[in-house]
């Protein structure tokens, strides 16, 4: 037996099932809303570019059918691989949001380094062996120094200039950027300390804007927290300004902008003693914002989660809706 749905919902291993039902409700019921059908699938082995269906489809309960399979229009891809699957190089398979071509150009970070280096404090793309020269011709006493591909911080290293180049760096292609200190927090919207703001975008939309701090820690958001909700027309020009930069480089990458990014802002001093907004980086996937968050007391504005999550279900709903 066939199940016939617009929309599949692709999902890494999925550990935590009441997690998944929890911040995944929301946009099944926009979809339903909408007139629209999903299903679940899991994992990018649970396709069969032969058939060009999903085996054991499964509604947000997750109870698996193994008698019937899953065709689907449109495929919401929330594994982010890098690699090439059968998915993608089905020609007449459904259309994917969050292509391998896409998740590579935002992984490796020099890319809009590249495309757009008016966004980001000054910045070398180097091999590892010439980091420490790298590193000598920054302004200020202080530099950062991140691997071209990683996520949540991983790899990365700041601080005074003399401890950087002391650290051993694994073979590699790195950024060498211009320390910006974000320790004084925005007043204006609420957020203190060390920071970033989190700008969410759904198909080239600005939908809201969140705080994540992490207070006076000198670590890159260590034990950070959501903090104040931002809507998009309170957000500076600046701001504006950095966020329409990437929506115009995504849009000319695989996918026609048609995505769900986390486009994260520093505001800060820079090597000059300049206030300014730079881009941190993007993640090609953020974290679903949604009910599941107000369980963490340490997230500040409770009702501003609420209703960032039922934008971000609203938006990806329509986004969906209008490809499939």
């Amino acid at each position: 037996m066939i199940e016939k749905a617009p929309v599949a919902i692709l999902m890494p291993k999925v550990e935590n099932y009441e997690r998944t039902q929890i911040r995944y409700g929301g946009l099944v019921h926009e979809l339903g809303i909408r007139g629209v059908d999903c299903f679940f699938a899991e994992q990018h082995t649970s396709y069969n570019s032969d058939t060009h269906h999903f085996n054991n489809p499964r509604d947000l309960s997750w109870v698996p059918r193994a008698d019937i399979t899953g065709e689907a229009s449109v495929v919401r891809d929330l594994t982010m691989t890098l690699d090439d699957q059968p998915l993608f190089s089905d020609s007449v398979g459904p259309i994917v949001v969050h292509a391998p071509e896409l998740n590579r150009y935002i992984a490796h970070k020099d890319n809009l380094v590249y495309d757009a280096p008016e966004i980001h404090p000054l910045t070398q793309v180097v091999d590892q062996d010439d980091i420490d020269e790298a590193v000598a011709n920054l302004p200020g006493s202080k530099a950062v120094v991140k691997p071209i591909v990683g996520m949540r911080s991983q790899g990365v290293v700041a601080g005074d200039k003399a401890s950087v180049v002391q650290h051993e760096f694994a073979d590699g292609r790195y950024l060498v950027q211009e320390f910006i200190d974000t320790s004084h927090g925005i007043p204006e919207y609420g957020i203190n300390g060390v920071h970033n703001l989190r700008v969410l975008s759904i198909d080239r939309e600005t939908i809201g804007a969140i705080g994540r701090e992490g207070g006076q820690s000198t670590e890159m958001l260590s034990g950070d927290m959501y903090g104040n909700i931002i809507e998009p027309d309170r957000l500076s020009p600046d701001v504006q300004r950095i966020v329409g930069t990437v929506h115009d480089v995504l849009a000319r990458q695989a996918g026609d902008g048609h995505n769900v990014i986390a486009i994260d802002i520093m505001h800060g001093l820079n090597a000059s003693g300049e206030m300014v907004d730079i881009l941190c980086e993007i993640n090609r996937r953020p974290q679903r914002i949604s009910r599941y968050d107000l369980r963490d007391q340490r997230n500040l504005d409770m009702e501003g989660i609420k209703w960032l999550g039922s934008q971000w279900d609203k938006h990806e709903a329509e986004m969906l809706t209008k490809l499939r």
